[in-house]
């Protein structure tokens, strides 16, 4: 991927648990803009707060995140 072509801010999202996370990473820093990285403790998968036999709690789903609300306060 050419990020040099890429004007436009980008909000990248992954997981601690997420085997694209150093990608996810990687690929946000190349970004140019005002762009942003959302790292929430779940896997690539699921959106459960039991993550590797380890309760997150109630918050740590990605169905917890106001997707909307965080586009919206960019």
């Amino acid at each position: 991927m050419d990020h040099s072509r890429i004007d436009v801010p980008a909000l990248v999202s992954t997981g601690g648990y997420d085997y694209f996370l150093d990608a996810s990473i990687e690929h946000c820093t190349l970004l140019h803009g005002d762009s942003r990285l959302t790292v929430g403790p779940w896997t690539h998968f699921t959106h459960d707060r039991d993550i590797c036999g380890r309760d997150h709690g109630e918050r740590a789903s990605q169905d917890a995140v106001d997707w909307t609300g965080v586009h919206l306060g960019w």
